[in-house]
């Protein structure tokens, strides 16, 4: 495939008079949570396990972190929990969610229906917002893999709950496939 690719590359160059060497590049892109397969164009798939990252002082990492913590433990229905009661959680699908009732019932039908493994890679944040990049971990080729999925921006109030969470999706065309549904 790569040797196709390249003479696709090739013959674009020639047709447009650029060069597209770079692209075809056998060598893993390294982003946080660490290398990226070169095998996969069509999603960020990583190389081995994500390190865990740091968090940053303040309460909005906090709060990140303990919505990751609590998807690790498969804690879904605690999630709630960590959001203030007039809160909107805004998902990439469009669906935006208000107040604890919704919430709760997003998490207990929606997301703790599929259980995904999550894993943080990278969070950057301040007092009031943190964004946290997020890989699932999922079946690919028949074997679990890490695939950088989104981008989660929190906001939190004076006391640290979640006034704000919106999910940007990282566009794949491999779907999600928890390992736990591959039986």
């Amino acid at each position: 495939m790569l040797t196709d690719r390249r003479l696709y590359c090739r013959a674009l160059a020639i047709i447009a008079g650029l060069t597209c060497a770079a692209s075809v590049s056998a060598a893993p892109a390294v982003i946080a949570g660490g290398a990226l397969d070169p095998a996969y164009s069509d999603a960020d798939i990583y190389l081995g396990d994500p390190p865990t990252p740091k968090v940053p002082a303040g309460p909005a990492c906090r709060a990140a972190k303990a919505y990751v913590d609590y998807h690790q433990a498969g804690h879904f229905a605690q999630v709630p929990s960590l959001f203030a009661p007039d809160a909107i959680l805004m998902e990439p699908s469009r669906l935006n969610v208000r107040g604890t009732a919704g919430i709760t019932q997003f998490y207990a039908k929606a997301i703790g229906a599929l259980k995904p493994e999550i894993a943080a890679v990278i969070y950057l944040g301040d007092a009031t917002d943190c964004m946290v990049e997020l890989a699932v971990r999922q079946v690919i080729d028949g074997k679990p893999r890490w695939r950088l999925a989104s981008m989660d921006h929190f906001t939190v109030d004076g006391s640290g709950r979640i006034i704000r969470m919106v999910a940007f999706q990282r566009p794949s065309k491999m779907g999600l496939k928890p390992p736990h549904m591959d039986k």
